[in-house]
């Protein structure tokens, strides 16, 4: 994609990165959209990647289809099940009806049995998996990959207890992805009611960013790491940061905020975030960022701990109702949505590259910004849409086929 440039009266042509390019995500990806419990007979209207799309469950199994018919563009969300025991959906306005399994048109209800347009028009279908009670979409073009090359493993083990909180946000998915380390946890963070008790340091010591190492579950993260940490700091004229809390000092023993590992965020393409020990010690959280439009995305957090012993499911499923989910899924984290909402009003006015070589903090946002660029898949380009067939024998013609 490029855009122009005019300086001294010329026009001059930029091409942007395909991290730029990324408004509405990468698209050669798996995304979490929804859970299973979510999905029914009644089809359900989504956005997803910019595109208007219809989620509906057909005997027993979740289907994904464009959410506008081949015909006059009424949206397959208003349709009805016409033949209940079958694939299909029809259109509300005209009774075209279509195999959501492959997106042809098989009945044309009002023009008869007969219809020359069976067979010969279809609308775009996307790959579906289900796996721990999360919907997960395909929107990139041919055979999709493997959904474990997508979704990290320790996720997707046997004995991993999965709760999910989603939303869609105000937002371009790009800076909250963007909102990982960098050192605002000990700022932003500092006195929400979640860590009311936790010693924070103050900053990192020469932060720096390095890729997955060997107790990574998969190799694919950037992380986070640093040499230390401040506790304190003396600002000349000014004086100490941070003050001391008196009641972290009370009843317990102070302890780094995520329990074992401070530093423990991490970042993988096409916009996952994982942070080890929340929310509480012993448990790994995930975080999507499912792009819905440019100013929109779907917050999809993932908290997960790892046990077979049913009265273990029951103790960490109390601690995450009382209080992780609250205090730290909740409230904590809304403090980052609302960070990601004056960043994408700033990206507006200014543009994106607001990163600074001078400023430590962003080492490891320009190391994501590298990877996204170098080694996403597609490179975040949208495809080009299939051209339709003008001849009558020609092969179903796509429609709905937005990128």
């Amino acid at each position: 994609m490029a855009t122009s440039t005019r300086s001294n009266g010329v026009e001059h042509a930029k091409t942007q990165s395909p991290y730029e390019a990324a408004v509405l995500g990468f698209r050669n990806y798996w995304y979490p959209v929804c859970t299973s419990n979510e999905v029914g007979t009644k089809p359900k209207a989504i956005k997803f990647l910019g595109d208007p799309v219809a989620l509906l469950r057909r005997n027993g199994k979740a289907y994904a289809v464009a959410d506008q018919c081949a015909h006059r563009g009424t949206q397959l969300s208003l349709g009805k099940y016409e033949f209940p025991g079958s694939n299909t959906l029809t259109c509300r306005y005209h009774g075209w009806t279509f195999d959501v399994t492959n997106g042809v048109c098989v009945a044309n209800l009002t023009e008869g049995p007969n219809s020359a347009v069976v067979g010969k028009v279809r609308v775009r279908t996307y790959p579906v998996e289900e796996r721990k009670g999360i919907v997960w979409v395909w929107a990139g073009r041919g055979a999709p990959a493997p959904l474990e090359e997508d979704v990290p493993r320790l996720m997707l083990q046997d004995d991993a207890v999965v709760k999910v909180r989603a939303g869609i946000k105000y937002g371009n998915w790009r800076w909250h992805a963007e909102n990982v380390g960098g050192g605002h946890a000990s700022m932003l963070h500092r006195d929400t009611v979640g860590l009311f008790f936790n010693q924070m340091p103050a900053h990192p010591i020469e932060p720096f960013a390095y890729n997955g190492k060997p107790e990574d579950d998969d190799g694919k993260w950037i992380f986070q790491g640093s040499k230390g940490s401040s506790s304190y700091d003396e600002y000349p004229g000014l004086g100490r940061w941070p003050k001391p809390r008196l009641w972290r000092r009370l009843g317990r023993r102070p302890r780094p905020m995520f329990g074992l590992n401070y530093f423990g965020a991490a970042i993988r393409l096409p916009g996952i975030t994982r942070v080890m020990h929340f929310p509480t010690v012993g448990w790994f959280y995930y975080e999507w960022y499912t792009p819905v439009d440019e100013d929109h995305y779907v917050y999809f957090q993932v908290s997960t701990f790892h046990t077979t012993n049913p009265l273990r499911k029951l103790w960490e499923g109390f601690k995450y109702l009382v209080y992780g989910k609250p205090f730290k899924v909740t409230l904590f984290n809304n403090q980052d949505v609302r960070m990601v909402r004056q960043t994408t009003n700033f990206v507006k006015r200014q543009g994106m590259n607001f990163l600074t070589p001078l400023s430590m903090q962003d080492s490891f946002h320009f190391e994501w910004r590298r990877q996204a660029n170098e080694l996403a898949r597609g490179e975040g380009r949208p495809e080009e849409p299939a051209a339709p067939e003008s001849e009558p024998e020609a092969e179903p013609v796509a429609a709905g086929t937005s990128a």
